[in-house]
C-alpha cells in the first residue's frame, strides 16, 4: 500500500483530483450560498459572549496586569506566606476593579450623556424660533456688520426660517417618530445583545483568570505543529500583532479621554453651552483616526450655534487648536511606536475598512493594515537577503538595474538623468511641431511645403539627422493611419 502512495500514478491522480475537487466545492458552495450564510449566522450567534467576552478582556488587560503585579507584590509584604495564596488573590482583586472601572465608565457615560442628548434634541426641535430671534438680536449687535448688511439678513432670514420649519414639520418630526417606532421594534434585539454582553462579561473574567493557561498552552500547541524554528517565528509574529492592537487601542482610548477631558474643562471655563455632551461626542468620535475630530466637531458647533452663534466660531477655532496640539503632540507621546504606518497608508486604510466593515474598519483598520504592511515587508526583506540583495529602500531611488551575472547595482548617474530630460524635452517639441503642422495642413500634400521636402524643412529648424528620422517616422505611420482611413470611408 505504500509502495501505491509513492507511485507515479498516485500523484497524477492528485494532480487531477484535487482541481475538480476544488471546483465541485466551490460549485456547491454557490448552489448553497444561503446554507452557508446562515450556518456562519447561527455560528456568530452561538459564539457571539465568547467574542464579546475575548475582546473586552483584550481591552481590560493592561488594566489588570499592572493591579495584579501591584497587588501580588503587597500580598506578600503584609504576610500572605504562599506565592500561589497571593497570586488568586491578586487576580481576584485586579479582575474585580478592572469590571468595576469599565461599568463606571460606560453607565456614568450612559447617564450622562444620554438625558442630556435629549433635552437637546427636544430644545432644537421646540425652540427652532427662539433660537432665530436671538440669531438676528446677536446680529444687530454686532457693530463691526455694515447696515446694508444687517437688512440684506433680515430680509433673507424670514425665507430661510419658514424653509426650516417646513423641513422640521414634514422630515425631521416623521423621521423621529420612525426611529421610535424602530427603536420600539429593535428593543428584543437589544435586549439580546445585552444578553450576550452580560455572558461576555463572565466569559471576561474567566479569561483574565485563566490567561496564563491560555498562553501557556497556546505555546504548546505551537511547538507540536511547527518546527522549533518556525514555532519562534509564528510566536513573534504573535507578539509584534498584541503590541500594535494593544498600544494602538490603549493609546486611542487614553488620547480620546485626554481630549474629551480638554474639551470639558475649556468649555466650562468659557461656559459654552453643553459642555458634557460635546465633550462626550468629541472624546468618542476621536477614537476614529484622520475622520473623527472632524465628524465630532460637525455637530458640536451646530448644537452650540443653536445658542451663541459667535460662541459657536471659538469652539471652531479650539477645536482646530486641540486637534494640531493632539495630532502632533499628544499621539506620538502617547503611541510611540506602536503604529509606525506612513500617511498615505493610514488614509487608505480608513477609507478600505470603513467602507468595508463600517465602524469597526474605521476603528481597526490602521491597526489591522499596519500588520498587513508590516508582513509583507518582512516577507519581501526575507526574499531579498535570499538573493543578497539589499534591503534599505533607499538604495532603489535611482537604480537602474542589477547585473544578472555578477549581481551589482547600477545606478543612473547626474549626466545619463540629465540626457535622458534633455531628450525628452526635445521629443516634446518635435510632438508639438509635428501637431501644428497636421493642425495647419490636414492633408497628404501637406507634408511638403510648395514642393520642399520635410527632410530640408526639420534641418533648416535645427534638427539633427536622428530626430529627422524619428519625425519622418511618426509622419509614415499617420499618413498610413490617413490612408487607410479614407479607403474605409470609400468602402
Amino acid at each position: 500500500m505504500r509502495e501505491f502512495f509513492k507511485s507515479k500514478y498516485f500523484k497524477w491522480g492528485m494532480v487531477l483530483f484535487t482541481p475538480l475537487a476544488m471546483v465541485a466545492l466551490l460549485v456547491i458552495f454557490l448552489l448553497r450560498m444561503g446554507f452557508f450564510v446562515s450556518g456562519l449566522g447561527a455560528l456568530w450567534g452561538a459564539m457571539a459572549p465568547f467574542i464579546y467576552g475575548g475582546i473586552i478582556a483584550y481591552i481590560l488587560r493592561p488594566i489588570y496586569n499592572a493591579c495584579r503585579s501591584f497587588f501580588e507584590k503587597k500580598l506578600i509584604q503584609i504576610g500572605v506566606k504562599k506565592q500561589s495564596r497571593a497570586v488568586l488573590l491578586s487576580r481576584i482583586i485586579s479582575v474585580l476593579i478592572a469590571l468595576a472601572l469599565l461599568l463606571t465608565v460606560v453607565v456614568g457615560l450612559f447617564m450622562a450623556v444620554i438625558p442630556q442628548l435629549v433635552e437637546s434634541t427636544y430644545e432644537l426641535v421646540t425652540k427652532v424660533p427662539a433660537y432665530s430671534d436671538h440669531f438676528m438680536e446677536t446680529v444687530n449687535n454686532m457693530e463691526f456688520i455694515k447696515p446694508e448688511w444687517r437688512r440684506l439678513i433680515a430680509e433673507n432670514w424670514d425665507t430661510i426660517m419658514k424653509r426650516v420649519y417646513v423641513w422640521r414639520d414634514a422630515t425631521l418630526m416623521p423621521y423621529l417618530q420612525e426611529l421610535l417606532v424602530k427603536i420600539s421594534a429593535g428593543l428584543v434585539d437589544m435586549a439580546h445583545t445585552v444578553f450576550n454582553l452580560f455572558i461576555g462579561l463572565i466569559v471576561c473574567v474567566y479569561i483574565l483568570l485563566s490567561k496564563s493557561t491560555f498562553t501557556a498552552q497556546s505555546k504548546k500547541l505551537l511547538y507540536s505543529i511547527f518546527s522549533t524554528e518556525n514555532a519562534n517565528t509564528v510566536l513573534d509574529g504573535f507578539r509584534f500583532v498584541d503590541r500594535v492592537f494593544s498600544g494602538f487601542v490603549s493609546g486611542n482610548v487614553i488620547d480620546s479621554a485626554v481630549v474629551g477631558l480638554i474639551t470639558f474643562v475649556v468649555m466650562s471655563i468659557f461656559h459654552w453651552p453643553y459642555p458634557l455632551l460635546i465633550a462626550a461626542l468629541v472624546g468618542v468620535t476621536n477614537l476614529i483616526p484622520f475622520f473623527g475630530p472632524f465628524i465630532g466637531a460637525i455637530p458640536s458647533v451646530v448644537l452650540i450655534f443653536s445658542e451663541n452663534p459667535l460662541q459657536a466660531l471659538y469652539f471652531l477655532i479650539f477645536i482646530v487648536v486641540l486637534q494640531q496640539f493632539d495630532g502632533n503632540v499628544l499621539k506620538p507621546k502617547i503611541y510611540g511606536q506602536a503604529v509606525d504606518l506612513p500617511s498615505f497608508w493610514t488614509l487608505f486604510a480608513i477609507l478600505v475598512g470603513g467602507s468595508l466593515f463600517g465602524i469597526p474598519g474605521l476603528l481597526l483598520g490602521v491597526p489591522v493594515f499596519t500588520v498587513i504592511y508590516t508582513f509583507v515587508s518582512w516577507l519581501i526583506d526575507r526574499r531579498l537577503v535570499k538573493k543578497s540583495l539589499s534591503e534599505d529602500t533607499t538604495d532603489y531611488f535611482r537604480l537602474d538595474r542589477i547585473n544578472a551575472r555578477t549581481g551589482e547595482a547600477e545606478y543612473l548617474s547626474e549626466d545619463f538623468m540629465k540626457e535622458r530630460k534633455r531628450r525628452n524635452k526635445e521629443e516634446k517639441k518635435i510632438r508639438q511641431a509635428l501637431k501644428k503642422e497636421q493642425a495647419s495642413i490636414p492633408m497628404k500634400a501637406s507634408l511638403f511645403h510648395q514642393g520642399k521636402p520635410l527632410e530640408e524643412i526639420l534641418r533648416e529648424k535645427g534638427l539633427d539627422e536622428d530626430e529627422i528620422e524619428l519625425v519622418e517616422n511618426q509622419i509614415e505611420g499617420l499618413v498610413k493611419e490617413l490612408e487607410e482611413n479614407a479607403d474605409d470611408q470609400d468602402q
